[in-house]
């Protein structure tokens, strides 16, 4: 919510602005409700009489009755310029959506190393950042993408500063993944696989593995769980299902409540459509794959028997990903989806196909290791820098590069200094420090 409200209020400040208008308005206009709804009791407890003889209460009355009127004609169009300000606001939400989803990959990175720790407020400054570097445009829609495009990349690129080389692939495929997981191109059955592998299997069920000498016995689980939970419903055909089912439920429910005498409250039914249209939406999240076919995998286990070679060519290309696949299985399995064979025939090959998948997916830049010159790193500096080198590292090549950078800069628009470690220059450097800083 932080990184949508800043961006709107990069983006659109008038919009924000009005909005907090609109709160404010209605605030007040409640408090104003409020105040004469008190003013009226009170007057009414404190009266003698006939109050129809009070001609102040009357007055009072008459007054709050106009007052009243004007304020709910000012809700009723405050409502729907709220809606309109909301429409406005929800078309920027899928970059913040995009913001959100990078930061909780890289706050997971704490459980790699407890040296990879970003605050909020780091992440923040750097997404503002992306917001007004990244390319303006007129048309919404190219602009919305401008952003997705730069922060994206962006924030790969800074992340990636800090962290180990062994590291900079899984954060990539993680970025990747949880994009194509909230865009539904990754099926939670098929990142569960994945992640997790076969899993318990109804052993009863499962065929005979017709080459137990070639194919180890999880690796024949894990071709089992890919042709047996890998299936999936066409949108009409479970639409359709779905409605008459419904359409029983409501005739069963109606021919109980006539039963009854009684057909429930209107929030007791409005609590059921609820509840009815939650379990609708599950079930299509969890049976339906816009990017797959209905049956990727099926006939898996047999072709094993029957093209086993087909199948072992190959797993031994160079780039399984980027080559034919045996019998009809070329057509019905997307790209995630040979990467879930790769894990299961030739797993000693899985890194390089994720670095191949992330490539195809977000680009080649979020495959390689990314280089950063010094003006890209001084120019993501809020502050001062300490370089310390030890005695045990050849620092010279980078300290040259740094003094190199930094002569070249204006005198006015950076501090420098070159301390050499050991003996007093220990003090020097706190002086130099605190006179940065003073």
């Amino acid at each position: 919510m932080q990184i949508f409200n800043k961006q709107v209020v990069h983006e659109r400040p008038d919009i924000e602005a009005k909005k907090v208008q609109l709160l404010l308005q209605m605030a007040e206009d409640k408090k104003q409700l409020a105040s004469l709804e008190a003013k009226i009791l009170l007057m009414l407890s404190e009266s003698e009489g006939n109050i129809l003889d009070d001609e102040l209460l009357i007055n009072t009355l008459s007054e709050s009755k106009l007052t009243a009127l004007a304020i709910s004609e000012r809700v009723a169009e405050a409502e729907v310029t709220e809606r309109e300000i909301n429409s406005a606001r929800a078309k920027y939400s899928e970059v913040a959506t995009r913001g959100s989803l990078i930061y909780f990959v890289i706050a997971d990175l704490a459980t790699i190393d407890p040296m990879y720790q970003y605050s909020l407020a780091y992440y923040a400054n750097l997404f503002n950042r992306c917001l007004a570097d990244s390319e303006k445009s007129a048309d919404l829609e190219t602009r919305l993408e401008n952003i997705l495009t730069y922060s994206t990349l962006t924030i790969y690129q800074n992340i990636c500063r800090g962290l180990f080389e062994k590291d900079k692939l899984l954060f990539s495929a993680c970025i990747c993944f949880q994009i194509l997981r909230h865009t539904s191109e990754i099926h939670d059955e098929e990142w569960n696989l994945f992640v997790r592998g076969a899993g318990a299997l109804d052993k009863a069920a499962q065929p005979v593995n017709p080459l137990p000498e070639k194919i180890p016995g999880p690796i024949w689980d894990l071709l089992y769980a890919y042709e047996k939970n890998l299936q999936f419903r066409k949108k009409e055909d479970l639409e359709v299902e779905m409605a008459n089912e419904d359409a029983k439920k409501k005739g069963a429910a109606a021919a109980s409540g006539a039963g009854a005498g009684a057909s429930g409250s209107p929030r007791g039914q409005d609590s059921q459509k609820k509840r009815r249209a939650s379990q609708t939406n599950n079930t299509l999240a969890s049976q339906l794959h816009p990017f797959s076919a209905v049956a990727p995998m099926n006939g898996l286990c047999e072709s094993m028997k029957t093209a086993y070679v087909g199948w072992m060519v190959w797993a031994g290309e160079v780039d399984p990903l980027a080559h034919p696949m045996p019998l009809q299985f070329g057509e019905s399995v997307n790209l995630f989806q040979r990467l879930l064979l790769v894990k299961a025939l030739r797993e000693d090959r899985l890194q390089f196909c994720i670095s191949g998948f992330v490539g195809r997916k977000l680009g080649r830049k979020f495959a390689e290791s990314p280089n950063s010159s010094m003006e890209e790193i001084y120019k993501d500096l809020d502050n001062a820098v300490s370089y310390t080198a030890s005695r045990h590292y050849n620092c010279n090549n980078s300290l040259i590069t740094i003094t190199k950078y930094c002569m070249s800069m204006p005198a006015d628009s950076m501090y420098f200094r070159v301390v050499a470690r050991g003996g007093s220059h220990g003090d020097v450097a706190s002086l130099c420090a605190e006179e940065r800083f003073r």
